[in-house]
Formats: C-alpha cells, sequence, structure tokens
C-alpha cells in the first residue's frame, strides 16, 4: 500500500512537472513583430502597400493625372500601391485601384496596348464576357467625348458597373464594384464625367 500511494504521488508530481514545462513551451514568443515588420508581411500577401491606419476623411477631389488617362476622384479614397510594378512587355500599362469606405466602393482602373486590333470596345474580353451573360449584366453604350464605351451593370451577386473602350489602339477599362448599386451609380457618375483620355 506504501508503495502504491508512492508511486501515485511520484505520478502526479511528474503530471504537474510536465503540464508547467508544456505551459511555458507553448506560450508566444516575447518578440513582437514592429510596425515596418507588419507593414511588409501583409503587403507581401496583398501584392501591394498595406492601408493600416485610419484616415480621417477629407473633403473634394483628387486629380489622378496618369500617362493615358487623368481624372477626378474623392479625396477620401485610399489609394492602393502595387508592390510589384508592371511587366515589362505586358500589354497592361498603367493601372490604378482606389476605395472608398462610406459608401463602399471599390474601383480599378487599368489601360493595355491593342495587341490585338480590336476595332470596338465589344471585342474586349472582358467586355465580351460579360455580354455573353445578358441575365446577370445589362449592357449600354455611352459617349466620352467623342469616344463610345461599353457599359455593363450587374445588380445581383455583388453589384457592380464596369466601362470599356478604346481610345488610340489603346483599351481601357474601368471598374466600379461595392455592395450597393446606387452608391456605384454616384460615384461611377462623378468619376467618369471627369476622365481626360490622353
Amino acid at each position: 500500500m506504501k508503495k502504491l500511494v508512492i508511486f501515485s504521488v511520484l505520478g502526479c508530481a511528474l503530471l504537474v512537472v510536465l503540464g508547467i514545462g508544456f505551459y511555458f513551451l507553448s506560450l508566444p514568443p516575447k518578440e513582437t513583430m514592429t510596425k515596418a515588420q507588419k507593414e511588409a508581411a501583409v503587403a507581401k500577401i496583398l501584392g501591394r502597400k498595406a492601408q493600416l491606419d485610419v484616415v480621417a476623411n477629407k473633403e473634394g477631389n483628387v486629380l489622378y493625372d496618369g500617362k493615358h488617362i487623368s481624372f477626378q476622384y474623392p479625396a477620401a479614397a485610399t489609394i492602393y500601391e502595387f508592390s510589384t510594378p508592371l511587366a515589362t512587355g505586358s500589354s497592361m500599362i498603367e493601372r490604378f485601384e482606389f476605395d472608398l469606405k462610406s459608401p463602399k466602393v471599390y474601383s480599378l482602373v487599368q489601360v493595355s496596348n491593342n495587341t490585338a486590333n480590336f476595332a470596338s470596345a465589344g471585342e474586349i474580353s472582358a467586355a465580351m464576357l460579360r455580354h455573353t451573360q445578358p441575365n446577370l449584366y445589362k449592357e449600354d453604350e455611352v459617349g466620352l467625348g467623342d469616344v463610345k464605351a461599353k457599359v455593363f451593370v450587374k445588380k445581383e451577386d455583388g453589384a457592380e458597373k464596369s466601362y470599356f473602350w478604346i481610345y488610340k489602339n489603346k483599351m481601357y477599362s474601368f471598374v466600379f464594384t461595392g455592395p450597393d448599386l446606387s452608391s456605384i451609380e454616384e460615384q461611377s457618375k462623378k468619376v467618369i464625367s471627369t476622365i481626360v483620355l490622353k
């Protein structure tokens, strides 16, 4: 009986020591990532610079003055900078991405060389894809100065308004997405009305 008590006490002591050891070994390291390390890690995951700080809303508009397009967008927008530059030899020659937190609207503009020599915006693959889904996208055409653009509006499964056009043998796309079509319509109307093609 005495041996059983000794083995029980030793067994309990061993379990306590193992439990304490496991506890200390499972603690997270005391070193934390610096802000720069966190930003670098998130940027690597996203493929662009991350916006981690809260920025106060700004009033008015700001001019995006790109090489092939310029337009005004809300000063309160968050700009996303790509951490990887456009590849040399890529058909894409310009891109700009921003979003608004309130109302929630994400916007992306891309300019590519018209290497396929498409004659009209309807031949651009992204426009053709939307054209083949009339139950999902409503198709229209609008004028941007003397240039005709294809416009597609999607109301379900995430709202979207997409513009496609060709100018000086360049293909342009401007896409607005978000949860609320009325906010997208309002925002796209403001931005598209300020476009200047170069």
